[in-house]
């Protein structure tokens, strides 16, 4: 996809139609060059073309080249655009080059509210969600999430603390449980072990008995 020319205010067309990508027929973005027939194209234009196309859109083997063509770089570089965000109300015009981080900080972006799901400007985003009825809240003391429209008295909150507690108490006793489980295992293993040991012992004392009778 790449930049629309109603975008550069600075257009000329002697030196756009030199600028264009084949596959969109907009001014590159992040142009990438074809090392075989030396034309460029959006980055992201070429790699949707290869999920279907086994072949460079002029048919040759496509090799991608490490670098863009200087001259076309320098092209690049000359033009100035208006920000996406224009018809939100931004009225920056920015180089080429800056446009992408522009708009990435760019105040006059929409944003939608994690509440009610309305479109904001970004720059609006943060007040809004201050006063929203339908945010979605978090109480620091019994962890449960409400909407800043509905209510959370204290009753509530309490039940809700002592649940809490009461979860946690399981979990420590279901920790304790396994850990009494695996140390009787341990331990059963060792005994176990000791058994076998002390019938190896008394089986080598009585062949080396058998043997000194034998002499």
């Amino acid at each position: 996809m790449g930049l629309s020319t109603d975008r550069i205010v600075n257009n000329q067309a002697s030196t756009l139609e030199h600028l264009f990508c084949s596959i969109c027929h907009e001014v590159l973005w992040h142009p990438v060059t074809c090392g075989t027939c030396e034309h460029s194209f959006c980055e992201t234009c070429i790699n949707e073309w290869f999920q279907h196309q086994q072949r460079c859109p002029n048919t040759c083997e496509y090799q991608q080249r490490a670098r863009v063509p200087h001259l076309l770089t320098q092209l690049l570089s000359q033009l100035k655009a208006t920000c996406k965000n224009t018809t939100n109300g931004c009225i920056e015009i920015i180089p080429y080059e800056a446009l992408e981080k522009h708009e990435q900080t760019c105040l006059y972006e929409m944003r939608k509210c994690q509440g009610c799901l309305k479109s904001i400007l970004k720059q609006n985003v943060d007040q809004h969600e201050l006063q929203c009825e339908y945010l979605e809240i978090l109480c620091i003391n019994c962890q449960a999430t409400y909407r800043r429209r509905d209510t959370h008295n204290a009753i509530e909150c309490l039940r809700n603390q002592m649940k809490n507690q009461n979860n946690l108490f399981e979990l420590k006793i279901t920790s304790l449980e396994n850990d009494l489980k695996r140390q009787t295992e341990l331990l059963n293993n060792i005994d176990q072990q000791q058994k076998t040991l002390i019938g190896q012992l008394d089986k080598q004392s009585r062949e080396a008995e058998g043997r000194q009778w034998i002499r």
